[in-house]
C-alpha cells in the first residue's frame, strides 16, 4: 500500500491552471447567461471579497440547496474569505441573492454536510480525490482525508 505523500495531498486540493484560466471564465459566462439552465442545476457563481485584498471574486461552484440554505463544500484556505455573518453574492439557476455565511469547520458538521453534498453530486467527489462505494455513499477513510485537508462547509443563508 503506498504512503499518501505531502506532494500528493497538496495535488489534489490544487485547482488546475486550465480550469482556473479556460474553464472557469466560459462557466461564469454561462451562469450569466439565459443558457444558464444547461449548468445552474448543480453550480452557482458566488462572490466575495477577499479578506487581505479587498478584491471582489467570483468563481463557480457546485451546491446543494435546502430550502433557503445553500451548502457549499470547499476545499484549500480560499473560504477563510467567507467569515461567518459575512455576505455574499450568488447567483442560483439565473436568480441573484444577497446570502449571509456561516462555516462550519467541525470534523462532525462537515462530515455529515458532506455526506448529503456528495450523493446529490457525486462528481464533486472527483474534485476532492474521495471515491464512492458501490452504494454511492463517499469512502469514510477518503473522506476524513479530505477534511483533514482543510476542507469546509460553507452555509449560505438566503433571504426567505
Amino acid at each position: 500500500m503506498a504512503m499518501e505523500t505531502t506532494s500528493d495531498v497538496t495535488q489534489q486540493r490544487r485547482v488546475p491552471f486550465w480550469i482556473r484560466t479556460l474553464l472557469n471564465p466560459l462557466v461564469r459566462g454561462i451562469l450569466r447567461s439565459p443558457l444558464h439552465a444547461i449548468m445552474s442545476r448543480r453550480l452557482l457563481l458566488i462572490t466575495f471579497t477577499g479578506r487581505k485584498t479587498g478584491k471582489q471574486f467570483t468563481t463557480p461552484i457546485s451546491y446543494l440547496r435546502d430550502g433557503d440554505v445553500l451548502l457549499i463544500g470547499v476545499g484549500g484556505s480560499w473560504w477563510k474569505n467567507l467569515r461567518n455573518g459575512g455576505k455574499v453574492q450568488v447567483r442560483v439557476r439565473g436568480r441573484s441573492y444577497t446570502g449571509v455565511t456561516e462555516v462550519v469547520t467541525d470534523k462532525a458538521g462537515i462530515y455529515q454536510a458532506y455526506q448529503a453534498i456528495l450523493a446529490h453530486n457525486p462528481t464533486q467527489a472527483r474534485f476532492m480525490a474521495v471515491r464512492m462505494d458501490p452504494s454511492g455513499h463517499p469512502i469514510d477513510g477518503d473522506l476524513l482525508r479530505a477534511i483533514q485537508r482543510r476542507a469546509a462547509i460553507v452555509r449560505i443563508q438566503l433571504p426567505g
